[in-house]
Formats: C-alpha cells, structure tokens, sequence
C-alpha cells in the first residue's frame, strides 16, 4: 500500500490558531483605524463648525453700534412697539452697541448685538419737539419712509418708524400708524403706536437713524449643542449658525482712562457705556465622536479664565471616575477666540 499523505490534527490546529491571531490582529487594526478616523473627522467637523461661527459672530460685532455710537444717551432703555409680534407687543431694550448677558456658574453667555443700516449721509439729527411729529433743528434731508429711527432725550428713548417726509415746513416727519405708500406699495408702519411708551413728548434730543432693515441679534448657546442668533426686531425665529458649540463666553474692553487704549476687561456692564472699545469672546467647540479614553483631563481655557464643564446632557460634571458616554473628557474640543475691535465706539473720539 502507497503511504497516506497530509496534514495532522497538530498542524491542522495551529493553522487554525495562526488564521484565528491573524483575524484578531486585522480586526484591532480595522477597529483603531476606525476610530482614528472618526477622531480626525470630528475634529475636522468641529474646526468647520467653530470657524464659521466665529466668522459670523466677529462680522456681527463689527457692525455694532453703526447709527448710534455717539450718542450722548448711550444704556438709556429704549421704549419699542411691533406691531408683527404676536401677544405682547411693546418691549424695550438698552441703546448701547453691544451688550454680555452673563450665563450663571459658568453657563453660556448671550451676545446682544445692535446696529443699524441707514443710506442717509447722516445717521444722527438733533431734534427740538419728539410730539407727533419729529421736528428737526435743521433739515430732514435724507430721512426716508420707512426708516427705523431712535429718539433719545433727557426723559427717555424710544424706537419709531419715520411715516411721513413730506411736510411743507422741510424739517418735520410724522411717526403716526397712517399708511404710506413705498415702491408703489401701500405699507402700514410697524414700529409705531398712539401711545406714548411713557417717553414724554415736546422733548429735545438726538435722532439716530437705523435705516429699514437694523438689527438687534442675540446670539446664544442652545441646550450646549449649537450657536444660534435671533434678531429681537423682527421677531424671527433662532437660527443655527454652528453646531457643535456648547459654550460661549466674552467680556467687554474697555478705555476708562480716555487714552485710547484698552485697559480694561471685565464681565460685567460698564458704568460708562461710552468706554467700550472691544468685545473679545471664547467658543467652546466639541466633536462629535466618543472616545474610549479620557482624552481630555483639564477644562479648556480662554483669555478670560477656564470654561466650566459639564457633562454632555448638561448636568452637573460627574467626575474623572465616572467615564463614559455623558462624561465630557471623553471627546475633543477646540477653542476659538477673537478680540472684536468695536470701530463705531472707537470713531467716537472723533464725532
């Protein structure tokens, strides 16, 4: 008989146990290139994210205080009526150019930024009589229809839509709820009321022209998953601008001494609003994918001190020995941080 040839159950096993080592290593190496793979797409999302906001948020604070910076009244609260909004109509907000609503324990804060757009070739007029009408000291040159205008006196402020230019004395424009025509359409004034918003009339004062589309934004940091800005004038609603922001945070730069420079940096309102020359904020960006590990130990940092951390859901932080899914030092972050110069509040030195 020919001898019978092949493989024992020996080699047959540790052929199996090698294939088996083999399998297992390609599956650790296909598992590691995963999830460096989603760690550096994350990451990349997050970058994006984080720098489109900043973009947008940055653009926004330059933009700040355009139609009003010198005005001898800046922080008067100023008395508004829309007409556009549903149940309560009337509300107020302070003529100041940009203003941190602070977020407590650390909580994100708001960024309340105003501006407006006006074409006329000047964007502040004095006005002897706030009554029915507005009366100019000099001309009215320039005042459009429908142009959104603050008046600010000795007794208060308040927001109203120019309805009329067309007085025979040249200095006057009505702010009453009559109709005006605009472009050949007929368009019923928004932001005007017969009552008097507690301003008290045949006062002098300042206009401030804010043009037909200003703009009061409130950007904020919603349930710490995104950055969303909401225009308080036209009542819209909020809308995303970057996700993945679970913080924001900024403070005023301020010139209390009169030297140009910025000597200050604080959280809270300033006393003067006329000293604010910078608003510098801090956006906490986290990506997307779990890590395994706690991949980062320490509260990232800003200029303005380390950001408070929660966990994802946003309770309170459970601690370094409680990882997971909910711990925050389980994913990456990216800080990005601008220092705003306000140039309508640095151009007061020259107004």
């Amino acid at each position: 008989m020919k001898p019978q040839r092949g493989f024992t159950l020996v080699e047959v096993l540790v052929g199996v146990t090698l294939a088996l080592i083999g399998m297992v290593v390609m599956f650790q190496v296909q598992d590691n290139w995963t999830r460096q793979k989603q760690s550096i797409s994350s990451g990349g999302d997050s970058h994006i994210a984080g720098t489109v906001a900043t973009f947008h948020l940055e653009r926004d604070l330059r933009n700040a205080g355009m139609g009003f910076g010198n005005s001898p009244r800046l922080g008067c609260s100023v008395l508004a009526f829309d007409n556009n909004r549903t149940g309560v109509k009337t509300f107020n907000f302070p003529l100041a150019p940009v203003r941190i609503i602070q977020g407590a324990g650390g909580a994100p804060d708001e960024i309340h930024v105003l501006y407006g757009n006006a074409e006329a070739p000047s964007s502040t007029y004095s006005v002897l009589s706030t009554d029915e009408t507005f009366t100019m000291l000099q001309s009215r040159g320039g005042l459009a229809l429908g142009e959104v205008v603050v008046v600010a006196t000795a007794v208060g402020c308040r927001l109203a839509e120019i309805s009329a230019n067309t007085n025979a004395d040249g200095q006057t424009v009505d702010h009453n709820t009559s109709a005006y025509t605009l472009g050949g359409v007929s368009i019923t004034p928004r932001y005007n009321t017969s009552a008097a918003l507690g301003v008290t009339p045949t006062t002098e004062g300042s206009m401030h022209i804010l043009g037909r589309a200003p703009q009061l934004n409130i950007w904020a940091v919603r349930a710490r998953t995104a950055l969303t800005k909401y225009n308080v004038l036209n009542a819209e609603s909020a809308g995303d601008i970057g996700d993945g922001v679970v913080n924001l945070q900024a403070q005023y730069g301020l010139d209390t001494n009169g030297d140009t420079m910025i000597d200050t940096w604080q959280d809270a309102d300033p006393g003067t609003w006329n000293q604010i020359r910078m608003l510098r904020f801090g956006l906490l960006v986290r990506g997307e994918a779990y890590e395994k590990e706690a991949v980062t130990t320490a509260n990232p940092a800003w200029s303005g001190g380390n950001f408070t951390m929660t966990n994802v859901d946003g309770t309170t932080d459970s601690g370094m020995t409680n990882l997971g899914v909910n711990n925050w030092r389980n994913y990456r972050y990216n800080v990005f941080e601008v220092s705003v110069p306000l140039r309508n509040m640095i151009w007061i030195n020259s107004w």
